[in-house]
């Protein structure tokens, strides 16, 4: 396991000129907070981050669909294809991309609604540690247990093309550095009227 992990990151490197864009992929404001509230912070990005992702990526796949069923169906009538010739000639052979773009669709559709249930979690945590009622070793397993869960949300996710996330990446950072920077000042004021 260690040799595959080793060979692929090399294999990575190499491909992309190195990792540089990949470091502070987590806003470095987070950096003014303690350890355990930086880490709910970062947490707090995976699923919402990896939820809009799906999310653009199901309603793409959902238009696609559309268009080509409007596509084809104006092809078989401009045509004057009678409805076997329709089917045999045109439906079945997209059928199998059609079940798979349906099948991605819903999917994509469903882990994105648990990603968001787990990013309510994670700011129903925030709240009751920046109350104080949650800190020290509660806190550091209720952050264990999150971290289990956006493993096992990633492990048994479908897959999204790289393309979707290199296209939607800059709006996304934007806005994950904003929301980082809000999280951030809030738990500083939340600290400073603290007595």
């Amino acid at each position: 396991m260690l040799e595959v992990v080793a060979e692929e990151g090399t294999r990575y490197q190499k491909g992309l000129r190195g990792i540089s864009h990949l470091r502070n992929w987590y806003s470095p404001v987070v950096s003014h907070l303690s350890l355990p509230l930086a880490r709910l912070v970062c947490q707090r990005t995976n699923p919402w981050w990896d939820s809009r992702l799906r999310k653009h990526y199901a309603a793409a796949l959902k238009v696609l669909l559309g268009a080509l069923g409007v596509f084809v169906l104006a092809l078989g009538i401009h045509r004057g294809m009678t409805l076997d010739v329709f089917v045999l000639s045109i439906l079945a052979p997209l059928t199998p991309a059609i079940l798979w773009g349906a099948r991605e669709t819903r999917k994509n559709s469903s882990e994105a609604d648990e990603l968001q249930k787990l990013q309510a979690h994670i700011d129903e945590r925030w709240k009751i540690a920046l109350s104080g009622s949650l800190s020290g070793d509660r806190l550091l397993a209720d952050t264990i247990a999150i971290q289990d869960r956006i493993f096992y949300c990633r492990s048994k996710n479908p897959l999204v093309f790289n393309w979707v996330y290199w296209l939607l990446r800059p709006r996304q950072e934007t806005t994950m550095r904003d929301v980082a920077t809000r999280l951030v000042d809030q738990a500083l004021h939340e600290r400073r009227s603290t007595p």
